[in-house]
């Protein structure tokens, strides 16, 4: 088996007024490993003035880091926010890319294909592993679903895959960090139905809205205590959580730097993969910034993965 380190980071609008990646040194400051891939939501402008946004942020990785890294934007279709891919080169050489230039199939773009860069292989051949990034809707639970049905339906097990990003939803499951949402409706009404729904109508208490989530790792039966319908996709955060012991009051760590006072935050932001690929015990991470070193809404989160052989 192959080991590879992953990052996953949302960065708020990009850092997109000034392009100071020197911030990666905040965020990063406790990673010793250099990923092999760095998945990134919200690229903003990243693309623009002849990409100067996109290499500034590879170049200063890859100071940081040590290592050469490349890097790929993707597509957004309701804004300018698209994902970014960044990968090591010396370890992972890319073969495909759907983005809006080269694949006209919407629900295919921000995937990726590669081979291992010591492994021989061409585009021609099997790749050894698949990543798609998702961005789904911030605000409409109806979009988040929709996306989830559709990526979900798309599940495979032919290639190793990671599917990682902002989600803008949790899931089902009593060791999932949860908001009250009496106090949200109290005092931000309007932002219930970013995060929440009411499943027994108008009158009956508000709840986590975790149909998206759930739709791509199985919803959470009390009863069994386990994830039932799962299309093929197991979420890293909950493969750490079952190798401490899967204890109901071993609750996740939530992946936006919400306030304590306004109820803390949510876990919103996934890395996910389906069967071929495996959590290295002891490697999953949400990196809680240092006070005045948070340079996003975000939290870093990282993670060691084994990816077994293609299936042909």
């Amino acid at each position: 088996m192959t080991n590879l380190p992953l990052a996953l980071l949302n960065i708020q609008q990009g850092w997109s007024s000034d392009f100071d990646f020197t911030r990666f040194g905040d965020v990063f400051a406790d990673v010793s490993d250099p990923p092999a891939l760095i998945m990134i939501n919200e690229a903003v402008q990243w693309w623009a003035n002849l990409g100067r946004g996109k290499y500034a942020a590879a170049l200063a990785l890859s100071r940081m880091f040590g290592v050469h890294y490349a890097i790929e934007i993707g597509w957004l279709d309701r804004s300018d926010h698209p994902p970014a891919l960044v990968y090591d080169t010396a370890r992972l050489q890319l073969t495909a890319w759907a983005n809006e230039h080269s694949c006209t199939n919407t629900a295919l773009r921000n995937t990726a294909e590669f081979v291992l860069a010591d492994s021989g292989k061409g585009p021609s051949d099997p790749p050894d592993l698949r990543v798609r990034l998702q961005h789904f809707h911030f605000s409409s639970a109806t979009r988040r679903l929709a996306e989830a049905e559709i990526l979900a339906a798309q599940a495979r097990q032919d290639v190793p895959t990671i599917v990682a990003g902002d989600l803008n939803a949790t899931a089902s499951g009593p060791h999932l960090p949860d908001r009250d949402w009496d106090r949200v409706r109290e005092r931000a009404p309007q932002r219930l139905r970013r995060k929440a729904w009411q499943p027994g109508g108008a009158g009956t208490p508000w709840v986590a809205d975790t149909r998206a989530v759930d739709t791509l790792i199985g919803a959470w039966n009390p009863e069994t205590g386990q994830r039932e319908d799962n299309p093929g996709l197991y979420a890293l955060a909950e493969d750490d959580w079952h190798q401490r012991g899967a204890r109901p009051d071993d609750t996740l760590v939530g992946t936006t730097n919400t306030r304590g006072e306004r109820d803390g935050g949510l876990l919103i932001d996934w890395i996910l993969r389906n069967e071929l690929v495996e959590l290295v015990p002891d490697t999953y991470r949400v990196h809680i910034p240092a006070p005045g070193r948070q340079h996003t809404d975000h939290r870093l989160v990282t993670a060691t993965v084994q990816m077994s052989a293609s299936r042909s």
